[in-house]
């Protein structure tokens, strides 16, 4: 505790999910590339990121590119087919289409040369290998100390729940034990629109798992091709009661919070509207100070991804959308420590994300939004004249960004004079190997990792020291964001992430907050509430 108040730490990171990160992504830790088999003298780092963009913009202008994504839209129109000649005809479609993509394609090309590569595999096995970087990531959160820990991409839930060292300073269930969700089929999936917050509200656990997500598919189909029995919906078997590191599950967002410092005294989801039968979330937790009976709000989001105009469209229709019709759920704490149902105001009904964090910041204390947003602050405004920064800076919630308050970043979102270059909080580019074509040879090294608040004061913290005990090696200084560059060319081409520091994509945000002073308690409801 400071002269002026109390300090909290939190920590805000995309974790870079599990089904997720073996995604082609390249690294710069082991050069020269080989191509297949090690043979030839390889090639820089930097050389090799070249043949990628440059194969890329051939694919590109040959329309190769627009190829791969009917070819996607073809093989999804097989699992959604409900006829024979449905199914033969999006059967054909995709032979043809493959067909076509491996005779012309520069990117197919390229991953053929460098499939077996003795550097490529290593970047495979010491950097996105999920039990390699399951270590780092623990390792790194713990040796922060955060108090309150927001993560993104999280598809590992029940092992971190679960993990001794871990579980035993950090909570996210306000009650029970997190079982992920079960997708039954025939109207039965847990995560279908209709009982998607009832599966939230129910599990008592602050996570918002995307449904039918990506990171579930890929883990999925890895782990029937490695022939290894993947775990769901796993309770109390002892034959399973292992480490969860093989309980498959969606990833999502997930706020965690220490034991010995906090008590939850609410929970709630917000469910982002969307006209498909996937469903995707918001947590909120509020957090009461068990020293003072200060309260923080805290919130966290991951906003679509995309660099194209449309997908900044998405992401500000995620905060904003009066059309559509938004649901949200809590349960809070009692008075006799039992947890109850209770509805939000009806007369204030929620119209996106943004309300939604409003909300939080009308009930008093501290409040704190920690999101992927997936959007740079200078990012092109639309035909409106809005971006996602221009959105939250101009929000009734009246939060500042951190990056604002500790002079990184001026109001605007350009960087402040004694930045001395552009901050970042990635810094990534995926090979010919991802399943993503669109991200193949784009370098993105930008800041879009946002910590929002109404906080007296926030202090960064810049790198953290971690022992290496926990995951083998020597100690080391894990860097947090922002890292600054001069550019996207030099230096930043030469740090790429995951790196074997860095187990993400992504830098942890670690800062902190200093709670505002205001009234302590929480008014719970009463004993006959809803159950």
């Amino acid at each position: 505790m400071g002269q002026d108040g109390v300090f909290v730490r939190l920590l805000q990171w995309n974790i870079l999910a599990d089904g997720l990160g073996d995604d082609g992504f390249l690294s710069t830790e082991y050069s020269p590339i080989q191509e297949a088999g090690g043979d030839g003298a390889g090639y820089e780092a930097s050389k090799f990121m070249a043949m990628v963009r440059e194969a890329k913009q051939q694919d590109l202008a040959n329309g190769i590119v627009a190829k791969m994504a009917e070819l996607k839209t073809a093989q999804k129109k097989i699992k959604k087919a409900t006829t024979a000649p449905e199914r033969e005809a999006a059967a054909a479609s995709v032979t043809a289409l493959q067909a076509e993509i491996d005779a012309h394609s520069q990117l197919v090309k390229l991953k053929r040369r460098f499939d077996t590569s003795p550097q490529l595999e290593a970047v495979g096995q010491n950097i996105l290998s999920w039990d390699v970087r399951y270590d780092r990531i623990k390792a790194t959160i713990l040796a922060a100390r955060p108090l309150v820990v927001c993560l993104q991409e999280m598809d590992h839930l029940q092992q971190f729940a679960r993990d001794p060292a871990f579980g035993a300073v950090y909570a996210c269930s306000v009650a029970g034990e997190y079982v992920p969700a079960a997708y039954g089929g025939d109207g039965g999936d847990d995560l279908r629109p209709y009982n998607y917050l009832r599966h939230l509200l129910e599990s008592r656990t602050a996570f918002a798992p995307k449904s039918y997500s990506h990171a579930r598919n890929f883990r999925t189909k890895r782990v029937s091709q490695e022939h290894t029995r993947a775990y769901t919906n796993v309770k109390d078997d002892e034959e399973n009661r292992r480490d969860y590191k093989d309980v498959v599950d969606d990833d999502g967002v997930a706020i965690f919070w220490r034991r010995d410092a906090f008590q939850p005294v609410e929970l709630g989801f917000l469910r982002i509207a969307s006209d498909s039968h996937k469903s995707d979330g918001a947590v909120a937790v509020v957090l009461e100070e068990k020293r003072t009976g200060r309260h923080l709000n805290v919130i966290t989001a991951h906003l679509p991804s995309g660099d194209d105009p449309k997908k900044e469209q998405e992401r500000l229709q995620v905060l904003h959308d009066p059309n559509q019709t938004w649901t949200a759920g809590r349960i809070v704490r009692r008075d006799d420590a039992t947890w109850a149902k209770e509805p939000y105001a009806r007369d204030s009904p929620f119209d996106g994300l943004l309300s939604y964090v409003e909300h939080y910041t009308r009930t008093g204390g501290t409040t704190a939004f920690a999101s992927d947003c997936n959007s740079r602050p200078d990012f092109p405004p639309g035909p409106d004249g809005r971006s996602v920064w221009t959105a939250l800076a101009a929000s009734r919630a009246g939060l500042a960004s951190v990056w604002v308050q500790t002079g990184y970043l001026t109001a605007d979102g350009r960087p402040a004079p004694a930045t001395a270059g552009v901050p970042v909080s990635v810094n990534k580019m995926r090979g010919p190997a991802s399943a993503q074509p669109q991200k193949i040879g784009e370098h993105q090294c930008e800041l879009i990792d946002h910590v929002y608040t109404n906080a007296a004061r926030a202090q960064l913290v810049a790198g953290v020291r971690v022992d290496g005990v926990q995951t083998g090696a020597q100690p080391y200084t894990m860097p947090t964001a922002p890292r600054v560059y001069a550019g996207r060319e030099g230096p930043a081409e030469l740090e790429l992430l995951p790196s074997r520091t860095v187990p993400s994509d992504h830098l942890p945000v670690v800062v902190d907050l200093m709670l505002r002073r205001g009234p302590a308690g929480y008014v719970g409801v009463p004993k006959t509430a809803e159950g």
